[in-house]
Order: C-alpha cells, then structure tokens, then sequence
C-alpha cells in the first residue's frame, strides 16, 4: 500500500513538472509586441533565434513580400519542426510584418552590391568626359559634333526642367516626405539613402520605380508602392528629398 501511494506521488510531481516547463515555453512567445518596435529590434528578439542573425534560415526569397508578411501574421506549420508561430494576436501589425521582411532581405544582401550605384555614376562621368574630349577630323565635323552636342544638352535640359516642374507643383510639405523616407525607405535606403539609389537616373524613370517596383538580379528587390495608395506626386517628392539626403 504505501509502495502504490510513493508511485502516485511521483507520477503527479512529474505532471506538475511538465505542465510548468510547457507553460514557460509557450509564454516566450506570448510577450505583447509594442507599435514602437523598430524591425530591427523586433528580428533581433523574436525571430534570430531560428532564422538566424543574417537571416540565412527559414526564409524563403522567391516569396514576394505580401506573402511573407503573411506568413509572419498567420504563422505556418511546417513538415518538420521549426514551425513558424503566428504574431497577429501577440501585437504585430501588418505593415510591421512588411517592414520586417524589407529588413531580413537586407540583412540577406550581399555586401558588393552597395558600390554598383558608386561604380555606375563614375561610368556615366567617363563616357561624358570623353564624348566632350573628341577631337573631330575637320571644321565640319567639330561643327557637326558641337551641334549634336548641344542638342542632346538642350534635350536633358529639357528633361532635368520637366522633372524639376512636376516636383515643384507636388505641393508636398518636406515634413509629410521625410516621414514617408524614415518609416517606408531608409531600412533598405539607410537614412542618408546611401545604398540603391542612384541620383543620376532621371526623375521620373525613379518615379516609376517607386511606384511600380523593381525586381533586380540579387535581393533586396524594390516594392511597388503604388498599389499601397502611393500617387505619382508623393513619389516625385519622395525622389526629390532622397537627392538632397544624397547630395
């Protein structure tokens, strides 16, 4: 009798024992998520433990960012553990889970690819400098050269002017843009937007990136914002500050 009385003692302390280890695990992941949260705190205390500080884990690039927001709103239960648990309830908000995916294909970028805008705005200076040194054959052709010239002056002139009309009749205030650049752009952009712009491209072929998106070889691929109620003037804004932060 007292052998059968010791066994349920021991079976009922170990019940206890389990019910308290699984109630402290599923409460790690239970801690309410605050608005505040920037991506980067928010991926480096919820989500680097199982993709890992560079997001080299469990992230799948070929997903488009609307499905990858999903996936963190929702959750997913995979064939084999890890699954991905869902942070809708635990206070993750859907643009928070967009933001957050811009921030891990960030952190998946290669290194290299922040000296091509560098590399591709010396080449364009180069090809400047020499048509501008050619030295023609005969009157005729410094004449036929010079006027060619001129006119493809005249012609980006034109362009620069045109550009610089349609940013001016935005009637943006800078202060609704800059908020617009630090919670949308600059986890990609940085807040100097010293990485993947290219402030020698046109204005409005920049326009038409930001609106419409731009899908590039290697990650980080450029959302289109468009369809996130963006108009054509808040993006010709947009470009406008990210020159002067460059400049």
């Amino acid at each position: 009798m007292k052998t059968n009385r010791i066994k349920l003692l021991a079976i009922v302390v170990f019940a206890v024992l389990m019910i308290t280890a699984i109630g402290y695990k599923s409460s790690s992941f239970s801690a309410v998520l605050s608005p505040a949260d920037d991506p980067a705190t928010v991926y480096k205390t919820k989500c680097a433990s199982c993709h890992s500080p560079k997001a080299e884990k469990y992230f799948d690039l070929t997903k488009t960012d609307d499905q990858l927001a999903d996936i963190i709103l929702k959750g997913k239960k995979a064939e084999k553990p890890p699954n991905m648990p869902e942070y809708a309830s635990k206070g993750i908000t859907p643009e928070q889970a967009k933001e957050l995916v811009i921030y891990m294909r960030t952190l998946r970028a290669p290194a290299s690819t922040n000296a091509n805008p560098n590399v591709s705005v010396n080449t364009t200076a180069n090809t400047n400098a020499n048509a501008n040194t050619c030295v023609c054959p005969n009157a005729t052709s410094n004449a036929t050269s010079n006027a060619n010239a001129n006119a493809n002056a005249n012609a980006n002139a034109n362009v620069n002017a045109n550009a610089n009309t349609n940013a001016g009749t935005n009637q943006i205030p800078e202060e609704e843009t800059a908020g617009v650049y630090k919670t949308k752009c600059a986890a990609c952009h940085t807040p100097k937007a010293e990485k993947f712009f290219d402030p020698a491209k046109p204005a409005a072929a920049q326009i038409d990136v930001i609106l419409k998106g731009k899908k590039t070889e290697k990650p980080p691929s450029m959302p289109g914002f468009e369809a996130k109620g963006m108009t054509a003037a808040q993006a010709a804004a947009l470009v406008e500050y990210m020159r002067k932060l460059k400049t």
